[in-house]
């Protein structure tokens, strides 16, 4: 079971009308602002990581990053009419490189209904993309082509720098296109039976959809498809398709991404993601596990052995317990999470994945191997054995997401531990991985998680201790509450 997250569109039918991005030319100044720009609000990041520039009297927005780990988000919310017919949307800006090391620079658009509600979002086709742009690059023309969800009452557009250095970003746009109807290929038809095969014989909303409906207007999005990219935008509509009914979680990419996805190449390390961290201060060991987005199984065994390394490293018999930082994973391959982290967890089931007819897939820990009822995932040699019931401190918070809740589940009920934040992000559906004809991947949410008391997830799993976040910004209160939390011990 593989979860993580991301996308990528493309299709020119006719503009339907433009929506006002204000300032999209970055001339106008406002200091009060996080950006230093009008109508543009840093959505992640240092303040001083974005600034306008002007060369030969024309203005853009700079966004820099300082390591390859470093992100500049920077976002502008629009309110969009409600339609009755489906809709494209095409955001586009104009955007130069220097030096960028990392996933890279980019665009994001972001959608949420009437209740503020998030529905879902695109970048620049995921992690695994190489249509983010790096190194030293021109300026270029790049847009985001996607079905505009039917609920979408808000959306946020942004730039984005995943990394270290500098990228300008100008001539933002944003706009509505309606669809042209062609006549359907037969390429169009065999790929779309393809996706609705695979929904009606895995997704948990499969019983939910009018399969006529679905196949009839995505093949009206897919048209007169000559390449199986051609058919990308109508999967993207099905996917919307099934958020209108739940479904958080199911995602697909391109074959570009997917075979990136499965690189072993190390150049390729920066697009997987950072390898966990464990730390120790005052005889408490300090664990912040980001997300795991990869299928490359030496990078999987890698993060794995990071844990393990890790964890054995601070253990000495003066050490006085665990605290494990979840609330930066968003997910990603669970094995090498689970396997990492084997030493802290009890013996026997942790939890479990409920499929749509009813079947459970069991998952635990044995002396350094990750198992899916008898059949072995992911091992760390010479596993490391803890003898003592040292307490254990989990952090959750929003970002927690899709394998972190695997994770965040599979501590509940583990003995001396206690959870302490905010309640995870509620992507408590295991993605089953299926490669398509092209060499695409659907990602489907086709099972439940169980903990190991039988107790299904439907949502968000809550904290033992629900922390709200403090005004002042340089004390993390979730942190101290564990800290003091595991010195009670003593």
């Amino acid at each position: 079971m593989k979860k993580l997250f991301f996308l990528l569109i493309l299709l020119y039918p006719f503009l339907l009308e433009a929506q006002q991005i204000l300032n999209a030319g970055f001339e106008n100044i406002c200091p009060e602002a996080k950006t230093g720009l009008c109508n543009w609000e840093l959505s992640w990041g240092a303040k001083d990581c974005c600034q306008q520039e002007t060369s030969e009297g024309n203005a853009f927005m700079s966004i820099s990053g300082k390591s390859e780990n470093s992100v500049g988000f920077v976002e502008q919310e629009i309110s969009i009419p409600q339609y009755d017919s489906l809709k494209i949307i095409r955001f586009s800006a104009r955007i130069k490189t220097q030096e960028v090391k990392g996933r890279g620079a980019g665009l994001n658009i972001a959608f949420y209904d009437k209740e503020d509600g998030y529905i879902t979002t695109k970048d620049m086709g995921g992690r695994y993309s190489e249509s983010w742009l790096r190194g030293n690059q021109d300026w270029q023309l790049v847009e985001i082509i996607t079905m505009l969800p039917k609920q979408t009452a808000k959306i946020k557009t942004g730039a984005i720098v995943y990394g270290k250095g500098q990228a300008h970003f100008d001539e933002f746009k944003l706009e509505l296109l309606d669809l042209n109807y062609n006549e359907r290929s037969e390429l169009a038809t065999s790929y779309i039976k393809e996706i609705l095969d695979l929904i009606r014989k895995h997704s948990l909303y499969r019983d939910a959809l009018d399969y006529d409906l679905l196949r009839k207007t995505a093949l009206d999005v897919a048209g007169a498809a000559k390449n199986s990219e051609d058919c990308h935008l109508a999967v993207d509509y099905i996917l919307n398709t099934l958020r209108d009914y739940g479904d958080n979680h199911s995602f697909f990419i391109n074959e570009e991404s997917a075979l990136n996805l499965k690189n072993t190449d190390n150049s390729a390390d920066a697009k997987k993601g950072k390898l966990p961290t464990v730390t120790r201060t005052d005889n408490i060991a300090f664990i912040t596990m980001p997300g795991c987005h990869s299928l490359d199984s030496i990078f999987l065994q890698e993060y794995a052995k990071e844990l393990q390394t890790g964890i054995q490293d601070a253990y000495s018999d003066d050490l006085k317990g665990f605290v494990l930082d979840l609330r930066p994973n968003d997910g990603g391959n669970m094995a090498p999470m689970i396997a990492g982290l084997g030493p802290l967890l009890d013996s026997g089931i942790l939890g479990s994945l409920k499929d749509v007819n009813g079947e459970k897939e069991y998952w635990y820990y044995h002396e350094g191997t990750v198992y899916w009822d008898a059949e072995a995932d992911i091992s760390v040699p010479n596993p490391l054995v803890i003898d003592k019931n040292l307490p254990i401190a989990v952090l959750t918070g929003s970002l927690t997401g899709s394998s972190g809740e695997i994770v965040t589940i599979s501590f509940i009920g583990n003995k001396n531990t206690r959870s302490f934040g905010a309640s995870t992000m509620g992507l408590t559906t295991g993605n089953s991985d299926f490669e398509l004809s092209d060499g695409a991947m659907l990602f489907l949410a086709s099972t439940k998680m169980v903990d190991r008391f039988n107790r299904v997830y439907d949502s968000v799993v809550s904290p033992d201790e629900e922390i709200e976040k403090g005004s002042d910004a340089q004390k993390d209160l979730v942190m101290e509450r564990a800290v003091e939390w595991i010195l009670s011990h003593y």
